[in-house]
């Protein structure tokens, strides 16, 4: 309808935009009949880790009725609706294998937040950090497998919550995950996301504990390795090999090993064969209930003011020939 005022006929406006400041915003909003309009939005718009971009909007009752850019030229001649499309996208990057971050590029106190990939729970999680005593346990790190990225090692990154990097691995490939830890006891099981693949902690008495699954129970456990300690603020390689070009027909699971500085680790909760021919008391540890992996996705990491440094994806052994075995139970 046409309102007239003072010989002058009318026709409203109204804006709709769940993100951004839309001009001219509000409703209803009137102009004369056959008003000029040019109509804008904001965009990008980001909040935490997502962005939202304007894809465009529709315009309801009056013409043109449609548009793809975050601004539109209108001559209103009917009382109509205008309203901006949004379209969601993460700010995060998916890396690629191989990967590697040592850390040393960035400043001390540095977020990694939304940087290279990696998402945390609060801003704070991961820190770089030139912390003198993580730093010159690192440098002393003496296995002889060494250290997964050669170079310096003047600085390490402090995980106090919960942080995670993106990774886009190859489906169906034979992929190793190598990190170095700094080894601070827990008393309880961390929480452990329900797709997980793999994942290890350290208890009271200075054990490794790896997270698998209990293939003829169907559940997932935790299994101490009793015959292995680091002392409380040593540093740590943990080196996984993730079995994704395997498949299980047997149970439908897939399997990963784990060396510990370069020694790799057997028990009774693992198996001879990653194929679901084996026995227990191997190095195959099944990954956990709750994923069907074809790839690795994302490294998770769970501390409590804990370091970490060196993290390396590959597709080829990185401890080759450097590596040892030895049987643990």
């Amino acid at each position: 309808y046409a309102l007239k005022l003072s010989g002058l006929s009318t026709r409203t406006l109204t804006v709709a935009s769940d993100y951004g400041a839309p001009n001219p915003s509000g409703a209803p909003l009137r102009y004369t009949d056959g008003a000029d309009i040019v109509c804008s939005v904001t965009s990008p718009v980001d909040d935490g880790l997502t962005r939202y971009t304007c894809t465009g909007w529709t315009l309801a009752g009056n013409s043109p009725a449609v548009g793809t850019t975050s601004t539109c030229a209108i001559t209103l001649t009917n009382d109509a609706t205008l309203t901006w499309n949004w379209e969601a996208g993460s700010l995060l990057e998916s890396n690629s294998v191989p990967y590697h971050e040592s850390f040393e590029s960035y400043s001390d106190g540095y977020t990694m937040q939304a940087t290279n990939g990696w998402v945390s729970d609060i801003a704070t999680a991961a820190t770089v950090s030139t912390n003198p005593s993580a730093i010159a346990a690192l440098q002393s790190y003496a296995a002889p497998c060494g250290f997964p990225i050669k170079g310096e090692h003047n600085k390490v990154v402090m995980i106090d919550g919960i942080a995670a990097n993106h990774i886009a691995g190859p489906v169906a490939t034979r992929t190793w995950y190598d990190q170095m830890v700094q080894v601070f006891p827990g008393q309880y099981d961390p929480s452990i996301a329900a797709e997980g693949h793999a994942g290890i902690y350290w208890n009271t008495v200075n054990h490794p504990v790896i997270w698998n699954r209990d293939l003829p129970a169907g559940t997932n456990r935790w299994a101490e390795i009793s015959d292995v300690t680091v002392a409380e603020g040593d540093w740590a390689r943990i080196t996984l090999e993730l079995s994704y070009d395997t498949t299980d027909e047997v149970w439908g699971a897939r399997y990963y090993r784990v060396w510990i500085d370069g020694t790799g680790i057997s028990s009774s909760h693992a198996y001879t064969s990653s194929d679901g021919s084996g026995s227990a008391g191997g190095t195959w540890f099944p990954m956990p209930v709750g994923a069907a992996p074809t790839h690795i996705s994302s490294s998770l990491l769970v501390a409590n003011g804990a370091p970490s440094d060196d993290i390396v994806v590959t597709t080829s052994n990185p401890l080759s020939p450097r590596g040892t075995s030895i049987a643990i139970h």
